[in-house]
Parts: C-alpha cells; sequence; structure tokens
C-alpha cells in the first residue's frame, strides 16, 4: 500500500509541476499578446498621421497647380 501512496504523491508532484508550466507559458503568451497589440496600435496610429500628411500634400499640390 505504501508504494500505491508515493505513486500517487509522485503522479500529483508530477501534475503539479507540469500545471506550474502551463501557467508559465500562459503568462507569457498573454505578455507577448499584450505586447503586440500595442505595437499593432502605434502602427495603426502611424498609418493613419501619414494618410494625413500624405492628403495634405496632395491638396498643396493641387493648391498650387490651381495658382499657376
Amino acid at each position: 500500500m505504501a508504494k500505491s501512496e508515493n505513486k500517487k504523491v509522485d503522479l500529483k508532484a508530477k501534475a503539479m509541476e507540469e500545471m506550474n508550466s502551463l501557467v508559465e507559458q500562459h503568462n507569457e503568451l498573454v505578455k507577448s499578446v499584450q505586447e503586440q497589440q500595442g505595437r499593432l496600435t502605434e502602427v495603426k496610429s502611424m498609418l493613419l498621421e501619414k494618410q494625413g500628411y500624405l492628403k495634405a500634400l496632395e491638396d498643396c499640390d493641387a493648391d498650387c497647380e490651381k495658382d499657376a
């Protein structure tokens, strides 16, 4: 019976180690996703700014051509 109890304890300890490993992996992935979402937001903002800049240049060119 003692051998059976040791096996149960070993299985539980192994399962807890695996659970801890999975929790760590989960946390690392969540952190990575959050960082990437932050970067995506930055790039989207830069795209919008650049689109506005390009539109302003087009409008400026059109005004310059009209005045010439």
